[in-house]
């Protein structure tokens, strides 16, 4: 027989008398005579029950537990006695395995272990007194550890290592701290499983490579192994569940249902709008919202190609519900170094529509003959706009900005840079273009006659890049490193986080760059970086530039949309296959590694074909085959600056955020109705024929 009971009390208000509760389980099979053999049995302590009181008792049957079985009961907070029973006949004999009572004062948790067969049958047990339950925050857990009472606390030792955090450094000081009779330590980032080593005086009791739930909170016991008589004392160690974890993946499935009902809503109107066009005027006319002028105007032929604002609409939702922290799922917002999650997309997928607006722009005002010295002047002050609206975002700072350490570079400063360059490319190589029908098979040639001075201009950005990625020397660091520093890479380049890229951004911009990179949390690093930084900016411009083709391609093929969609096919598929060579096929390595906040050349190339292919995919459904309407993305395409710059300004106003549990749940709703939110102002501003632009 091998019985672990263990009891956790939480005392809420007062010292004596307040609620509690206990947890019983039994971890180990066991034999078991009769339905009340054994018996748990608590018994109020007379000091704390006072001289004319009757002591309370608690019994509990541990027979009906089974093996891992729990049981979970409430109780008064007091002092008490424990001791094991029996009830009628039984050939187990019990005594009382507790010398000293067990005292439980205000907010104070026991454990309480029944965990070894003595002689005759004699049940061995201790307590453990844990201090208060800890209260983890999201994506952490405690581990609470309970050694034998023999042990000094202060010996403890226990390091870990995160396996999300590649090439990191093992063997971390999780840094245990001693709290009443126990030893606790967090779990920093409950998102990947972690190898954890518990050491005593030097000594390694026990490791293990486990995945601990969000906010859970655990118990582990340390128990002594039978050795033979020469053997030096072996310990065991035992996980079990103090306070259970949340339901990790329950909201995002539930997100993710409510999503696709939705799109399949969205799917449903656009085909019955079309089939029934009087049941639309029908139904807005009983809600008040016919205008006869509207449809009118609504019903005339556009020449606009509907998937771009749609695919806008798309990217600046999303990157709004990035930015209102898509319910805080590590995999829907940015990788902390390596690698592709949901919002490393966002960013990239705008650039790329930047550049395709930039060539239907351009090609607007040449048919207006609009001349070349008043458009250049509108891309310089539009840039001038666009980074200084940026700079005026990031003073956005919870209890003032810092004037002295203002952050420089940014979002639409980095929109505002590439924008200017591929605009300046496009206004001064490109003529007006007309239908590929003109020029025949030739029509690639002939577009490639004024592009080609655009094409050595990128070439010669990313030779830029690369050179000073690779060749400059950065003091303290390995040439061409290109990791995230701090404990990254064994430990071995703490202060070289970006590598050139970071080094040239903190010798030029000093304390006005992003000072919390978002690989500070698992590399644990020291030194600033900024994800919109100079030497990323040129590879952006390749980005914007990927989108300027896709520009061309719509504005020359337009007559033939299976030609369109050939030609965005084929170009998704170089670029992807361009990006995984570099990275070696792989999404964390390579050559030249996936990584937003280099914005390296592989990170262009494989986000420059999934913008390809989405755009391709869109336009089949929008444009050419008119399955959807681009509702409810359309209307925010047509206003992403306003929308952008309004999320980030009102971001901390209801019903954008509001105060809330720091559960995934609750935050992922948050997101999702702030983010629907601007949807509907998108939806209004459209619907008024509002457009804002710079």
């Amino acid at each position: 027989m091998f019985l672990v009971l263990v009891a956790f009390v939480l005392l809420p208000g007062r010292a004596v008398g307040g609620e509690a509760f206990i947890q019983i389980f039994d971890l180990v099979e066991q034999n078991k005579t009769g339905p009340n053999d054994p018996l748990l049995v608590l018994t109020e302590s007379s000091p704390a029950a006072g001289l004319f009181v009757v002591p309370k008792r608690y019994e509990y049957d541990l027979y009906p537990l089974d093996h891992m079985g729990t049981m979970t009961e409430t109780i008064n907070a007091s002092s008490y006695i424990i001791t094991l029973q029996k009830k009628g006949d039984s050939k187990v004999s019990y005594k009382h395995p507790f010398e000293e009572p067990l005292v439980l004062k205000t907010g104070d948790n026991a454990a309480i272990f029944v965990d070894a067969v003595g002689e005759d049958n004699v049940l061995l047990g201790t307590t453990c007194n844990t201090g208060p339950i800890p209260h983890p925050e999201l994506d952490q857990a405690v581990i609470m550890i309970c050694p034998p009472k023999t042990f000094e606390l202060d010996q403890f030792a226990v390091i870990g290592s995160n396996t999300g955090c590649l090439g990191c450094k093992t063997g971390n000081d999780l840094h245990p701290k001693v709290e009443n009779e126990s030893v606790h330590f967090t779990i920093e980032d409950t998102n990947f499983p972690w190898i954890v080593n518990i050491s005593y005086n030097g000594r390694s009791l026990c490791s293990s490579n486990h995945r601990y739930g969000d906010g859970g909170v655990y118990t582990l016991k340390v128990l002594p192994k039978e050795t033979d008589g020469g053997n030096e004392q072996e310990y065991d160690c035992k996980l079990f569940s103090t306070v259970k974890p949340a339901d990790f993946w329950k909201p995002i499935w539930v997100w993710f249902v409510v999503m696709v009902v939705l799109l399949v809503l969205v799917l449903c109107l656009t085909v019955v709008n079309k089939r029934y066009p009087t049941l639309r005027e029908c139904v807005l006319q009983k809600l008040g919202m016919w205008d006869p002028e509207d449809e009118k105007a609504d019903g005339k032929p556009s020449t606009r190609l509907q998937s771009l604002d749609t695919f806008r609409g798309l990217a600046i939702t999303v990157m709004i519900f990035v930015n209102f922290e898509a319910g805080k799922y590590y995999f829907l917002t940015h990788a902390a170094w390596n690698g592709l999650s949901l919002a490393d997309f966002v960013f990239p997928w705008f650039m790329f529509m930047v550049g395709v607006s930039i060539v239907l722009s351009v090609q607007s005002q040449l048919k207006r003959n609009t001349p070349k010295k008043v458009m250049l002047k509108k891309v310089t002050v539009r840039f001038i706009k666009l980074f200084l609206i940026g700079v005026f975002l990031n003073t956005s700072v919870p209890g003032g900005v810092e004037l002295t350490a203002v952050r420089i570079p940014g979002v639409l400063q980095r929109i505002g840079f590439t924008y200017f360059v591929c605009s300046i490319l496009e206004v001064l190589f490109v003529p007006r273009l007309s239908g590929a029908e003109n020029y025949g098979q030739g029509w690639l040639t002939y577009l490639l006659r004024y592009t080609w001075p655009q094409l050595i201009v990128m070439v010669l950005l990313t030779a830029i890049w690369c050179v000073v990625t690779f060749v400059l020397p950065v003091p303290g660091c390995p040439v061409g490193y290109l990791g995230p520093g701090g404990i990254g890479d064994d430990g071995e380049h703490v202060n070289c986080t970006g590598g050139a890229a970071g080094y040239i951004d903190r010798l030029i911009w000093g304390k006005h760059m992003y000072q919390h990179p978002t690989c500070k949390p698992m590399y644990h690093t020291v030194v600033a970086h900024d994800p919109e930084g100079l030497l990323g900016s040129l590879t952006a411009v390749l980005t914007v530039y990927s989108g300027v083709i896709a520009g061309h391609i719509v504005v020359m093929l337009k007559g033939n949309k299976a030609t369109v969609l050939t030609w965005l096919l084929g170009f998704t598929v170089v670029s992807l296959a361009a990006g995984l060579t570099m990275a070696k096929g792989s999404l964390t390595g390579g050559w030249v590694p996936i990584n937003k906040n280099l914005w390296t050349v592989s990170f262009v190339a494989v986000t420059s074909a999934s913008a390809y292919f989405l755009l391709a995919l869109i336009y089949v459904l929008v444009d050419w085959k008119n399955i959807w309407c681009g509702a409810p993305f359309k209307s925010a395409g047509k206003n992403p600056l306003f929308l952008y710059v309004g999320s980030y300004i009102l971001y901390n106003y209801f019903p954008f955020n509001w105060s809330t549990d720091d559960s995934h749940g609750m935050l992922l709703l948050q997101s999702s109705v702030g983010t629907a939110a601007w949807l509907l102002v998108g939806y209004y501003l459209d619907k008024k024929k509002k457009y804002y632009k710079i």
